[in-house]
């Protein structure tokens, strides 16, 4: 079982997976936005602690294959960061991930 004797998190939490906290859904608190890198199973998993629900409740889920919006911007860089971007229910909206990438 994974953290709290819950599965959710299984293959979120690898080595080059990220973690990000922002209000990525604007509620006016912060959630989780977990990326696998993995390149198999999910791809974005966005989850709200702030709820009753012990695990924690997911209020966006994207597996790979699902969209393009992020490829690319997914790789592994030396660093990444979250805005306060909202992220809606529709494809085309902004995402708030920056990542630093060398140019040399």
């Amino acid at each position: 079982m994974g953290i709290r004797g819950s599965n959710l998190l299984s293959g979120w939490l690898d080595d080059n997976d990220l973690q990000l906290a922002g209000d990525f859904k604007g509620l006016g608190h912060s959630q989780i936005m977990y990326v696998n890198r993995g390149g198999a199973a999910g791809k974005v998993m966005i989850v709200d602690y702030a709820g009753q629900q012990p695990h924690g409740a997911v209020t966006y889920s994207e597996n790979w294959g699902d969209s393009h919006l992020l490829d690319g911007w997914l790789d592994v860089s030396p660093g990444v960061g979250a805005s306060d971007t909202t992220i809606g229910s529709s494809w085309g909206t902004s995402w708030g991930l920056a990542t630093t990438r060398s140019c040399t």
